[in-house]
């Protein structure tokens, strides 16, 4: 999504997730694209929930996006 409407990578951060199940640790990994050509334009954000509390992590449900100013 982000690279066909001329997004481009802008940032990454980790933050404790919201979503929690019984005996893990969920994180959600934000994702920000900008578009270089117009500043103006709304950012894209990707976040992804995972579960890192096994010894291979999990994704919980789907990735969801969003636009923010």
């Amino acid at each position: 999504v982000a690279t066909a409407a001329n997004f481009q990578f802008d940032s990454l951060s980790v933050r404790r997730s919201t979503l929690n199940r019984p005996y893990s640790d969920c994180w959600d990994i934000d994702l920000l694209f900008k578009d270089p050509n117009r500043q103006s334009r709304a950012r894209l954000l990707h976040r992804h929930a995972v579960d890192v509390g096994d010894s291979l992590p999990v994704s919980i449900g789907s990735p969801r996006t969003w636009r923010i100013s």
